[in-house]
C-alpha cells in the first residue's frame, strides 16, 4: 500500500495524488529497501515522526536519511533523547534526538535545544490539559553523622534494582494508595463509552454513534514506570508477594505493558512479535497462576489484533490495562 501511495495510485491502479501518507518507520524502512532506486527519492519530501524519541537511533533511521535526496526531516516528542539519557548502546553517532533530527544551537554553540517547545506549563496555561501535583518521596534513608564522599563511579542501576528497594518502594504504593488517588474523596461524574467495540471497528469514523453513560466515580487510576522490561516484572511479583496476606478489597489489579525493539522485515516482525506475545518470561513462570489468571484475556484479545493485522505502530507487542 505504501509504495503504490507513493505513486500516486489508488487501490485499483488508477492516478490518484496522495499529499498526506501516514505510515511507520518500519514499512518505510521496508520500502526503502525494497525500492533503492525508486524515483520518490529525488522529489521533495517533508517526513515528519511522531514519538521521534523511538526507533530512530538504528539502521532505519540511517537508510530513510541516506536514500532521500531532497527532504525535510521534523520529529515530535515530549520525552527528547539527550546525553544525560542517551543509551550506552549503538551508534556513537546516533544516540540523541539532536543528533537524529538536528538542533538549535544553545549559549555554548551545541546545536542541541529543539526547533520548537510546546512544555506542559503552555498546555496547561492553554487548558489543554489538566494541572498536576507532584509528590517527591526519598526513599533512601540516611543515618546521622554519614557524610557524602566523592568516589569514581556508583552502580546506580544495581542500587535501583536492590530487592530491598523494590520492596519498599511497593510496600509505600500499597499503604498510600487509597490516598494517592483520591479513593476515599469525592465523587465525580464521568461520560463511558459503552460501545468501544463498535466506534473502534467502524472504518468509516462516521456510520457508528457514540453511545455514553454518565457514572459516578471516585478516585482515580495509576501508572507506574519503571526503566526496564526486567524491572517491570520485578516490581509485578513484589506486589503479589505483598498483597497475598492483604483482604479481597485491599488488593490492586496490577497489568504491564511490554515494548519491544522493531525488526527489519514484516515477516520477521511477524515471527518475532508472536513468539514474544506467546512466550511468557521464564521469570514469570513461576507466579503463572497469578499472573495468567488475571491477563489471560487481555493478552488473548491482542493476539487476535496482532494474527489478523499488521501492526500500525511501532509499540505494539503485548498492551494491557493500567491499574484500576
Amino acid at each position: 500500500m505504501l509504495q503504490r501511495q507513493l505513486e500516486d495510485r489508488d487501490a485499483k491502479g488508477n492516478p490518484h495524488t496522495y499529499k498526506i501518507i501516514i505510515t511507520t518507520i518500519q514499512k518505510l524502512a521496508l520500502f526503502v529497501a525494497r525500492n533503492k532506486g525508486h524515483e520518490i527519492f529525488q522529489k521533495h519530501v517533508v517526513l515528519i515522526f511522531d514519538e521521534c524519541h523511538r526507533s530512530q537511533f538504528g539502521d532505519m533511521h540511517e537508510d530513510i536519511v541516506k536514500y532521500f535526496k531532497n527532504y525535510h526531516l521534523f520529529g515530535f516528542t515530549g520525552t527528547p533523547i539527550f546525553a544525560a539519557n542517551a543509551s550506552t548502546r549503538g551508534k556513537p553517532t546516533l544516540k540523541t534526538t539532536p543528533q537524529a533530527f538536528g538542533g538549535e544551537p544553545d549559549a555554548n554553540g551545541k546545536k542541541v535545544l529543539p526547533l520548537h517547545t510546546y512544555t506542559i506549563v503552555d498546555a496547561i496555561n492553554d487548558n489543554n490539559v489538566l494541572p498536576f501535583r507532584i509528590d517527591y518521596v526519598d526513599t533512601v534513608n540516611r543515618k546521622a553523622g554519614i557524610g557524602d564522599k566523592q568516589v569514581k563511579a556508583i552502580d546506580t542501576e544495581k542500587a535501583l534494582a536492590d530487592p530491598r528497594r523494590v520492596k519498599e518502594i511497593v510496600k509505600y504504593i500499597l499503604e498510600h494508595f487509597d490516598q494517592k488517588t483520591k479513593r476515599n474523596g469525592k465523587t465525580y461524574s464521568f461520560r463511558a463509552l459503552r460501545n468501544i467495540e463498535a466506534v473502534a471497528t467502524d472504518k468509516t469514523r462516521e456510520q457508528v454513534t457514540e453511545v455514553k453513560d454518565s457514572v459516578r466515580l471516585s478516585g482515580f487510576n495509576s501508572i507506574f514506570a519503571v526503566s526496564s522490561i526486567a524491572m517491570a516484572k520485578a516490581y509485578y511479583l513484589e506486589f503479589k508477594r505483598q498483597m497475598q496476606d492483604l483482604p479481597e478489597a485491599k488488593r490492586l489489579r496490577v497489568a504491564t505493558i511490554f515494548s519491544y525493539a522493531p525488526t527489519r522485515t514484516w515477516k520477521m516482525q511477524t515471527a518475532c512479535w508472536a513468539r514474544k506475545t506467546l512466550t511468557i518470561p521464564a521469570s514469570l513462570m513461576q507466579a503463572r497462576g497469578t499472573f495468567w489468571s488475571l491477563q489471560s484475556r487481555i493478552i488473548m484479545h491482542f493476539l487476535r489484533r496482532i494474527m489478523t493485522h499488521r501492526p500500525t505502530d511501532s509499540r505494539t507487542i503485548i498492551k494491557t490495562f493500567p491499574c484500576a
